[in-house]
C-alpha cells in the first residue's frame, strides 16, 4: 500500500505501529520508512493504562527510525482524555523527559506534519 501510494505522487503515514491490531516491528517500520512513509506515534498510547510502547521505547524507535521519518499525533477521540492541545503538551513533555531533543520533538510535530500536509518542501 505504501509502495502504490508513493507511486501516485502521496505521502503515506503507518500508523499505529505498536498496537496489538498493527503489532509491528522494528523491520516493519524501517521498510515503510525507507518506502518513504511516515511512522506515527500518539501521545494517548503514551499516557494511557493501556500504552502499547513505553515512552522511553518510543524514544528510542523514534531515535533508530529518524525523527525525519516521524509524526506526534494526540489520537484524542475518548471523552476521558484531556483536550489535544493539553494532550499534545503532556506528550511533547514525556518525550522530552525520555531524552529526546526538543529539535527532534519540532520535526515530529511541526516539520513533518508540515510537509505531510504540503505546506513545506520537502
Amino acid at each position: 500500500m505504501i509502495d502504490g501510494t508513493r507511486k501516485r505522487g502521496l505521502e503515506a503515514v503507518f500508523s499505529h505501529p505498536g498496537s496489538p491490531a498493527v503489532g509491528a516491528s522494528m523491520d516493519n517500520m524501517r521498510e515503510a520508512t525507507g518506502m518513504g512513509a511516515y511512522v506515527e506515534f500518539t501521545c494517548l498510547y503514551a499516557l494511557s493504562l493501556r500504552h502499547h510502547i513505553p515512552p522511553r521505547e518510543t524514544v528510542e524507535i523514534i531515535q533508530s527510525l529518524g525523527a525525519d521519518h516521524c509524526i506526534l499525533t494526540t489520537d484524542a477521540f475518548n471523552a476521558w482524555v484531556p483536550p489535544e492541545p493539553e494532550l499534545m503538551r503532556l506528550g511533547i513533555g514525556q518525550l522530552l523527559e525520555c531524552g529526546m531533543s526538543p529539535e527532534d520533538v519540532r520535526r515530529l510535530t511541526v516539520h513533518n506534519p508540515r510537509k505531510l500536509l504540503g505546506l513545506e518542501a520537502s
